[in-house]
């Protein structure tokens, strides 16, 4: 049994980040970390889901859980950088795998220019 994976999977986790505000995505974003075997990726992706203290990542090779991660991702007008842990794989519906992370850091980049 996996601590930190079950954090992102317990019902209780579950209803905790039901409770908490969210944007719903998809939002672009770029992924990179390291990987199960320890090698770096990066890659485009998306971003299904942010709150203050966690988001949502869309993921086929998924980091172990504990991996630290870095998402650049544009919300509307917004581009940021977010940095967090890997807590564990969210799977949905659709039968994508997400990623549960939850941020430790952030940073505001810049006001992208609308279209």
């Amino acid at each position: 049994m996996n601590y930190i994976s079950d954090l992102a999977t317990s019902p209780a986790a579950a209803r905790a980040r039901a409770a908490e505000p969210c944007i719903s995505g998809p939002f672009p974003a770029r992924v990179k970390g390291l990987d199960a075997r320890g090698e770096r990726f990066k890659f485009s992706t998306a971003l299904d889901c942010l709150s203050a203290a966690y988001c949502e990542v869309r993921l086929e090779g998924v980091p172990e859980p504990g991996r630290h991660i870095s998402v650049a991702t544009r919300v509307h007008h917004a581009v940021f950088i977010l940095r967090g842990i890997v807590l564990g794989v969210l799977p949905r519906a659709s039968g994508a795998r997400c990623v549960a992370v939850r941020i430790t850091r952030y940073r505001f980049v810049r006001h992208a220019e609308s279209n």
